[in-house]
């Protein structure tokens, strides 16, 4: 029998204690092994993330070069996102994160002997981050079905928490790693292999998953562009899952590419620190992360989950204003600790959100749908890479956050069904109740 037999996790108890509470869903044997391949392919994403982006600015001393090179990962989504979201959604889930791994590993071996040779130009950086980004395609949402495939919808936000937990805690370590390696060795080099090596762990972490494969109604006749389209109209048709993937938008057009991308022009342009100054700046966001991951692994349901939804990319936005005004490092770090706080229990709201409301047959294709939002990252970077441009990079981030402010207002408004998602039981779960 499978062991991520939904009953393996308990259920909650009001005599639970907090941290019993906090981890439960690590009773559950593919939260455990998830969470771990999480934290190792965070690891790499973050040193992928510092090592590209100062390598471009090394080479090019150009923001905008270095926010598209950041954000040109995200492209993939747009190009194969919804068939990746068939595949989840009709292949055998573990075998598609093998796949993944693969690629990621084989991609930084590559990468790391061209620069050993000494033949590295800046076009060899877009081809590696867009191919490394069709991995990312194929690994992200497939680890969020899984994982809430193994577990029962009352520990959706929790499981879905200590994922998050696994990202946030490699954030908090690898970055000052990657900073440290490039300082003391001067080498961005060895940070290419030890991506190859993270993505390695994550091979055998996901090796061991026990997956059962999505039960998903296929006529014999249908085909990928049948199921593809059949995912298109379902999440189009409701309001709820429509407004969550146009929310999504805003974070990536106008916070992450302006907070993410473009902090190395930021960290370097106003804040005058070098690597390991960039490398604390990244950390900071990153411990906000793992703080706004404890507290929502400890909620035992955040109940009215849309509105909170909506407060924390309300509040992002403002840390993002904070952020633009300081010459500081000391406060920009305190901005980004806020705003990695914020920015980790949106997620984590979202994604629970998301899980909850869409059956499991349509959880791959509705969630690529709702990753595309990443896709707004390529022109995001341009856009604050412009600005910074022309406006300088401290006024171009302040635009980032007004802007961000004003959206999420906007859309939570128009789309009212955000604002109660996931507070009333699912039209199936309702059938089920009914037929009990």
């Amino acid at each position: 029998m499978a062991t991520n037999s939904r009953s393996e996790t308990p259920r909650d108890g009001g005599a639970k204690g907090f941290l019993t509470h906090t981890f439960s869903s690590f009773s559950n044997r593919n939260v455990r092994f998830i969470f771990l391949g999480t934290f190792f392919t965070s690891a790499g994403n973050w040193i992928q993330a510092l090592t590209l982006g100062y390598m471009a600015y090394d080479l090019t001393e150009n923001p905008v070069v270095v926010t598209t090179l950041l954000g040109s990962r995200s492209i993939p989504w747009l190009v194969i996102g919804p068939f990746a979201g068939v595949m989840i959604d009709t292949m055998d889930r573990r075998k598609v994160l093998l796949m993944s791994q693969v690629m990621r590993i084989s991609l930084a071996l590559v990468l790391g002997s061209i620069m050993i040779l000494d033949l590295l130009q800046i076009w060899h950086l877009y081809v590696y981050i867009i191919l490394n980004g069709i991995g990312w395609v194929m690994d992200n949402p497939t680890r969020q079905a899984i994982t809430t495939a193994s577990v029962p919808r009352e520990s959706y936000q929790n499981a879905l928490s200590l994922v998050q937990l696994a990202f946030s805690s490699a954030r908090i370590i690898f970055p000052i790693v990657g900073g440290l390696v490039i300082a003391v060795l001067g080498s961005t080099t060895i940070n290419i292999f030890i991506q190859a090596v993270c993505y390695s762990i994550v091979f055998f972490m996901f090796y061991p998953l026990k997956v059962e494969r999505p039960s998903v109604q296929r006529k014999t006749e249908r085909r990928v562009f049948g199921d593809l389209i059949d995912g298109f109209k379902y999440a189009t048709h409701q309001p709820a899952i429509l407004g969550l993937i146009i929310l999504g938008l805003v974070p990536s057009f106008f916070l992450r590419p302006f907070e993410d991308s473009m902090l190395p022009v930021f960290a370097d342009d106003v804040l005058k620190v070098g690597a390991i100054g960039l490398g604390l700046l990244m950390s900071s966001s990153s411990v906000g992360n793992l703080v706004g991951t404890l507290l929502m692994a400890s909620f035992r349901n955040v109940r009215r989950k849309g509105i909170a939804l909506i407060m924390t990319a309300i509040a992002a936005g403002v840390g993002l204003i904070l952020l633009s005004q300081t010459e500081w490092i000391g406060f920009a770090a305190t901005c980004l600790f806020f705003i990695g706080i914020s920015m980790s229990m949106y997620h984590i709201l979202s994604s629970t959100i998301l899980m909850t409301i869409t059956p499991d047959n349509y959880r791959g294709r509705v969630t690529t749908l709702f990753s595309m939002d990443l896709t707004g990252a390529p022109l995001g970077g341009l856009l604050a890479g412009g600005l910074a441009l022309w406006l300088e990079v401290d006024w171009s981030m302040l635009v980032g956050g007004v802007t961000t402010v004003v959206l999420v207002l906007f859309i939570s408004t128009i789309f009212k069904a955000i604002r109660t998602a996931a507070d009333q039981p699912t039209s199936v779960e309702k059938e089920s109740a009914a037929a009990g």
